[in-house]
């Protein structure tokens, strides 16, 4: 039985004349991925697979640091495409995200629609598991992939549950039956816990 842990990345460092694809992660970002890397060694990781953007491979990186295990980059795993977007409040950001979800066939925001994001990650994943047969695998990517995914095999509605992943946060799913088994979408415990 295999397994796959979905996480997405730490907490970016805004900074508003930057497409989001190429922030990195902030102070306080990168001192919850400490936490977060506790939390996973316990699962004793294979591999660590990552998107290439700065957030989710900073992320993977400081993983894999306390697992022992290398990171490998896959392209296909890149956030929504919505480069041509420009920088948008919290408020609108929220509520383009929930368009993109809700009309999931309809190229309402960014480059891609909600189905194409899916269709590409769900491709991937199957192709993570079929390469890594019989082992713990660690993608790490974004969270409005995840809640696609993770939606998709749950009857949760995939806007509540990205609006409930705060960074970092993850989900475990027993592969290939794609059971939910964990998910870890509350407040951090205190880092000192992880030390």
């Amino acid at each position: 039985m295999s397994k796959l842990i979905l996480v997405k990345h730490s907490l970016p460092q805004i900074t508003p004349g930057l497409p989001s694809g190429q922030w990195g992660l902030s102070a306080e970002g990168r001192r919850r991925c400490l936490a977060l890397a506790g939390q996973l060694a316990s699962a004793h990781p294979a591999r660590i697979v990552s998107s290439p953007e700065p957030c989710p491979l900073d992320t993977a990186q400081r993983i894999a640091r306390k697992v022992g295990v290398p990171v490998l980059v896959n392209e296909r795993l890149h956030m929504h495409r919505r480069g041509r977007t420009g920088y948008l409040s919290d408020s609108e950001f929220t509520r383009r995200v929930q368009q993109f979800i809700n009309r999931p066939e309809e190229l309402c925001f960014g480059e891609e629609t909600a189905s194409a994001v899916f269709s590409r990650f769900n491709a991937v994943i199957w192709r993570l598991m079929d390469q890594f047969p019989n082992q713990t695998v660690v993608v790490v990517t974004h969270g409005l992939l995840i809640a696609l995914f993770v939606a998709s095999i749950t009857a949760e509605d995939a806007f509540s549950l990205w609006q409930r992943m705060p960074h970092p946060s993850y989900v475990v799913v027993r592969m290939p039956d794609l059971v939910l088994e964990e998910e870890w979408l509350q407040p951090l415990k205190p880092l000192r816990e992880y030390a």
